[in-house]
């Protein structure tokens, strides 16, 4: 995509590659269980156990745990099919699913 104005001509490159998508599913999922904290009405130093299943990008979503972690106060037990009642949301036509309890 381009802009034009009297200075000049500026390009954007408005294709979301595979690692930018990563970063939004990442940043949903911790405002999704931010919400769900605060739903909770737990603390900000509430530590939670927290469980995560994210379909297909499961593999690539490991790279972001200590991430995640660090926003949500959490430890990352599982990434993976949960077993357990479940919060969940779309992300790109995929269910990602979360669950957590303190700790």
């Amino acid at each position: 995509e381009f802009i034009e104005n009297e200075i000049g001509i500026v390009g954007i490159d408005t294709k979301i590659d595979e690692k930018l998508e990563i970063e939004a599913l990442v940043r949903e999922l911790i405002r999704h269980i931010q919400e769900e904290r605060k739903k909770e009405k737990l603390k900000v130093n509430q530590k939670i156990s927290l469980e995560v299943d994210c379909s297909s990008y499961n593999s690539k979503i490991k790279d972001f745990k200590e991430i995640i972690e660090k926003e949500v106060n959490a430890k990352i037990s599982k990434i993976g099919k949960i077993d357990k009642p479940k919060k969940e949301f779309m992300f790109k036509k995929e269910k990602i699913s979360f669950f957590f309890e303190i700790i």
